[in-house]
């Protein structure tokens, strides 16, 4: 009997001893930086994400940085929240979540996106589109403009 209450309280002291957070899984998390050049805006005063996504379906995803960028998403963070953080402030960037870049032997099909675009300085937040696995990144106005994406899953 003694051996055995030995135990029980040699247990409780270890579970003591375990944090309270074991156990629990760590949310998936994804930073991403680039840069752009140049803006591409489109004639309605919108984000044209369609230029860069023709020139590096072209190019094979080797046009970065040129007039918008790409990235593959962590799909741990799908559902989560996103933030996309420009180092000019005064540089206004969008992001779209597309679930392809498309078919080079069409490149005037748009594969399913879902667009953050506000018309203001500044960059985007929202939540991870699941099933959305690139995002392209698009400047509307700004020039040589870096910037920080990071995710955080559900």
């Amino acid at each position: 009997m003694k051996k055995l209450l030995a135990l029980a309280v040699a247990a409780l002291l270890l579970g003591a001893a375990v944090p309270a957070t074991a156990g629990k899984a760590k949310k998936a998390k994804q930073k991403t930086e680039g840069s752009i050049a140049l803006p591409a805006q489109f004639v309605d005063g919108s984000c044209f994400f369609g230029l860069h996504r023709r020139t590096n379906l072209v190019a094979q995803r080797q046009a970065q940085g040129i007039v918008g960028f790409d990235f593959d998403v962590d799909p741990k963070t799908a559902g989560g929240k996103f933030k996309l953080v420009p180092a000019d402030d005064s540089a206004d960037l969008d992001i779209s979540f597309y679930q392809s870049l498309g078919d080079i032997t069409d490149p005037a099909a748009v594969p399913g996106n879902i667009a953050f675009e506000t018309r203001e300085a500044g960059g985007e937040s929202g939540t991870i589109p699941p099933g959305f696995p690139i995002a392209i990144v698009c400047m509307v106005t700004g020039e040589n403009v870096d910037f920080t994406y990071t995710a955080v899953g559900k």
